[in-house]
């Protein structure tokens, strides 16, 4: 049985909230940095973009394929 704060896989109740209902997921259409990576192991993906004003992160987005973790 997991711990208290803990569920199935041994995931977080925390990291399992993110990745159930991701946040600031989606598509940045004015992105003026972006970086793509993929995990040779598992096949996870992650594409991340940023808006950067005034050498500032102003806004950012994701989009990823995977499990938990990768979050």
């Amino acid at each position: 049985m997991p711990e208290q704060g803990e569920r199935r896989e041994g995931y977080s109740e925390i990291t399992l909230d993110h990745f159930e209902h991701p946040r600031n997921s989606g598509v940045l259409e004015n992105a003026n940095a972006v970086g793509y990576m993929t995990n040779p192991v598992c096949g996870d993906t992650l594409l991340l973009m940023l808006r950067i004003e005034d050498d500032r992160i102003a806004e950012a987005r994701w989009q990823s394929d995977g499990c938990a973790a990768s979050l």
